[in-house]
Order: C-alpha cells, then structure tokens, then sequence
C-alpha cells in the first residue's frame, strides 16, 4: 500500500536465449504509478522528458520523513484486512476482495452492497482522534466509481461538537470528488472555520482515478490532486490569502468519531493512506535551517543538505530466487549534489512501510546485485523495492535531477521435468524405478511421489540409504531406485510432520508414481524451485521368482 508519483512504464521484456542451457532475463523500467514522493517533485522539461527533483531548495519546510498514520491495502481477503502501520484496528469490514484489480495488481476492494463499507477502531492519541495541532498532512488513495452517487462517502472521520460537525469527509456529489473539512481550523480569537475544495474534473465511471489531498502547515495551504493534477486549491488563513495569519488544524470532537471508508460508495478502492508530519518537528527544523543554512558549518547544530526522497511500491517479480544483474538510473548532477539509491528484496511478500527488512545501497550501473550476501544467503528474492535519496547542493541552490530508473534481472528457473521414467520390475513388495538423469546446469536432487489413488498423492521420497536423492545414485545415465517398505520407512522418520500417509508396499496393490527435480534454491522452504511431475507409471508388486 501506498503511493505516488515516479518514473516511466513499466515494461517487461523476456529475452530467451537458446544457448546449451536457457537463460531468462528480463528488464523493468519503472513508470510514475504507485511512487512515493517526500520533498520530490515531477517535471517535464522541453525535451519531452519527465524529470524528478527537489521540491524545496530554501529549508522552508521539515525535512524530517513523514510518519504514516494509517496505511489500508486490498490484496487479501476481507477478513486478512488490517492497517499496516499498526496502529488502528478493523471494527468492522465487508466488501468483494477482487483479484488482479487496482493499479498495483495485488488486488482491490469492491463495494456494491448497502453493508459493504469499512469502521476502524479509534483510541486516544492517534492523528485521527487526538486534539492537538495535526502538523502537515496528506491523504490519499485510489478509487474506481461504478456508479457516481450523490452522497457516497469514501473516507468520513466525523466527530460531533456544541458548534456542530468536527471532521474531514472526502464525498461525491454532482459527479465530482470533493473535500470538507469542517470546523477543523481556528483563528487566533478561537473561532472555528471550515474549508472544502469542490473543483475537480467529472468523474467517469469503471475508470481509476488517484486522489490526493495535502495541507502544508508551514505556508497554509490545502490543495487537492486528481491523477497528479492540482484540482483546487486554498489557504488556511484568518483571509484567504498567502499572506494572512494561519490559523491552526486541529481536530476538537467532544466523542470519540467513527472512522469509516466507502459508506454508500459503490465501486472499487485501492491503497488508502494517511500521513502527517508532526507541527513541532517542522517548527524546529525550518526555523534553524532558514536562519543557518547559508553558513552551516559555523554553527554548533548538526548540518544539512536538503533531500528528498523517491520511493517504489513494492513490485512482483516473475519467481522466487529472481536475481538482479544490473540497476541504474539516468541523472543530472553538479559537483556539488548527489544521487544516491538503496534497494531490499526478499522471496517472502512485505509491505512498503515494513521497518524490519534490510536496505542495501548501491552505485548506479552497478552489476551482479545477486551476488550480495546477507548472512548465508545471497540477496535474491520475488518481491523488490527501491528508494532513490536526491541531496541538494550544501547552499540550498543546486538540486539533482533523475530521469529514470530500470533493473535486468535473470530467472533461476526450476529444472526440467524429469523424462523416460518407467518401471524396471516388480517383485515381493517392491518396485523398481528408473529415469534419465537430469542434465540442467543446477539440479539439487530428486522426490519420488506415489499413491494408491490415481493423481493424488499419499508419499513423497526424497531420501536413499541416508542420503538426498541425487544424480550421484545413477547407473549410466539413469537414475535407479528401489520402492520398499525400509525406504518407505526411512522418508517417513524424515518427512518433518508433512500430512502423508506413506502407504506401506504390498502385493497385488496397484501404485502410481511420478517423479519431480528441485535446485539448490533454498531447498527445503517454499521458494525452492521445482520440476513440474514426469510421466506416471504404474506397478502392481506381486511374489514369486521370475523366469
């Protein structure tokens, strides 16, 4: 979950190369969907291009990272939904999860039903119910309409007062998305005010739309974007103007308000987000630095240089063990500014905010990314995320300039399946296997699966006289096993609590067996890779001698 604005289509490209073992590569280069931006903004220069760069040179706002407050993601089922950030529980949710939808394509959430909606649990000190200064705040999300009804309400935090509503409510009506913020900020003498941003395009239904609204706390204004595209715009100030004394957002219900998403709404709803910045780190940062940052090294303080910060929603790679071979980016660069990126990767899906996974930096064109270790294991994974830092120039005049950011990757692809498995005989409750052995550059071993019932499995065997199956058992080029009641045995000591039966070998039972490949991926976790079944035999053991 989580969001926006940054760099170019998202294009995949497989290039398979026959060569004596096939090789999958591939290359994303990433468009301006689903980025997250913090004191970075878009621009499209005369050459057609689209370039990224610092929103703010003059230390005029907190350059501190924005703290998430709410974060609502759609890729499980309704009842897997849950605030990443941690910090608001799901009173109540009902909705359609609806795969393959929303512009990440994890998933979104589909509402057409009167009780399709969703209630968050609030409590005391958190930013949507606590009375304080709210700071600078942004929220926003993606929605599809299906049907623009007056009076749907995708987001409404709405408290009640002696003066009458406290809240924020983001609604539709007249086929337009529209923003109240009612009796949120006050004037110096304590009087309340509302504010509403009402201009924006006419909606179209079955088409997304992202929708953003911020407040700068520093210079008062509140704005609100559709697609990237300032819609409207005002100034919470005492008149109106850039000018005017600010007045102060703060959030002063007498209850506790009920936090709701899509009430009456019928549509979809995609990566909800709320974020702010606390009032008293911006106070602190932009008073020191728009005093100091002319002459920083002469004063006691710590030093800055203005950053800002570009980061990519978490992307899907085709498999697990994806490996990276090259990442760059193209910039703009003075002597004195610096561009700088750092990525993390992992085979277990996380979320964009996740604080507990590693980011490892690294130089632009820099190669063979795969082969960075952490611990035992090399940095390889299906799930991938960057973060760009862009450092202006230490006087605060100069800003660095990114164009573009791409990754080539290469797939560790499973093994092929194994071929000409047949049976070689039958004999007192035993069966004897063969196969061709398996050539691929990376094969780890074997597992032999069987059962007594056809295309289900009731036992996987993987292990031989102590030892994982592999080409080392081999007789020419066949791999030859013996099914007895002691190998049997043996799998099943080692088969670590897996739900089998092992059905033990008898005679005059008819047994259907496949075998599969696996690599050196990981083996043993989920991610490894492997083969797809062989052929499957079948074999009747019956005793006697043959002649």
């Amino acid at each position: 979950m989580r969001k926006y604005i940054i760099i170019l289509f998202i294009i995949m490209i497989f290039s398979i190369m026959a060569t004596a073992s096939v090789r999958l590569t591939g290359k994303v280069k990433f468009d301006i969907s689903g980025l997250d931006l913090f004191n970075v903004k878009s621009i499209v220069k005369q050459d057609g291009h689209r370039y990224f760069r610092l929103e703010d040179l003059n230390y005029e706002d907190n350059s501190e990272p924005a703290i998430t407050d709410l974060s609502l993601s759609f890729n499980g089922k309704d009842s897997e939904l849950r605030d990443a950030s941690r910090r608001y529980g799901i009173k109540y949710s009902s909705y359609n999860p609806v795969k393959g939808q929303g512009t990440l394509g994890g998933g979104a959430a589909y509402f057409f039903k009167d009780e399709h909606y969703i209630q968050l649990e609030s409590s005391s000190r958190l930013w949507l119910s606590e009375e304080r200064d709210l700071g600078s705040f942004t929220i926003e999300f993606k929605f599809c309409p299906v049907r623009l009804n007056d009076g749907a309400k995708i987001f409404s935090r709405m408290g009640y007062l002696s003066g009458g509503r406290n809240g924020i409510e983001i609604s539709i009506k007249n086929r337009k998305i529209r923003a109240d913020m009612f009796n949120i900020f006050f004037d110096e003498s304590g009087r309340r005010h509302s504010l509403s941003l009402i201009n924006s395009p006419v909606l179209k239904e079955n088409k997304w739309y992202h929708y953003l609204i911020s407040y700068d706390r520093y210079t008062g204004r509140l704005y609100h974007k559709i697609n990237d595209i300032e819609s409207d715009m005002v100034f919470a100030t005492e008149n109106g103007s850039a000018e005017s004394q600010l007045m102060v957002p703060s959030f002063t219900a007498n209850d506790l308000p009920a936090i709701t998403l899509a009430d009456k709404y019928k549509g979809y709803l995609d990566e909800f987000r709320i974020i702010f910045r606390e009032y008293e780190n911006i106070k602190e940062i932009s008073d020191f630095t728009v005093k100091n940052y002319r002459d920083l090294v002469k004063n006691s303080r710590e030093p800055r240089n203005r950053e800002g910060i570009i980061s990519s929603p978490v992307y899907i790679l085709p498999l697990t063990g994806t490996m990276i071979t090259l990442m760059k980016w193209e910039e703009n660069i003075s002597h004195d500014t610096f561009i700088w990126t750092e990525f993390r990767m992992s085979d277990s899906e996380f979320d964009r905010n996740d604080e507990s996974l590693k980011w490892y930096r690294i130089e632009n064109n820099q190669k063979n990314i795969y082969l960075k270790q952490d611990g035992q294991n090399y940095v390889r994974g299906k799930y991938f995320q960057w973060r760009t830092h862009l450092i202006a120039s230490p006087d605060g005049l100069k800003s660095p300039e990114m164009k573009s950011m791409e990754i080539s990757y290469e797939l560790d692809p499973a093994p092929n399946n194994p071929m000409f498995l047949q049976v070689e005989k039958k004999g007192d409750r035993q069966i004897v296997i063969r196969w061709k052995k398996n050539v691929d550059h990376d094969i780890s071993g074997y597992r032999i699966y069987y059962g007594v019932t056809p295309n289900e499995v009731d036992g996987i065997l993987n292990v031989y006289n102590g030892k994982y199956i592999t080409n080392e058992i081999q007789k020419g080029d066949y791999i030859e096993i013996t099914i007895d009641n002691r190998l049997i045995e043996e799998n099943m000591r080692s088969a670590n609590g897996a739900m089998l039966d092992f059905p033990v070998i008898k005679n005059n039972i008819l047994y259907y067996i496949k075998v599969t490949a696996y690599d050196s991926y990981k083996v043993g976790t989920p991610y490894n890779h492997e083969s797809g079944f062989s052929n499957t035999v079948t074999a009747r053991p019956f005793p006697g001698s043959e002649i």
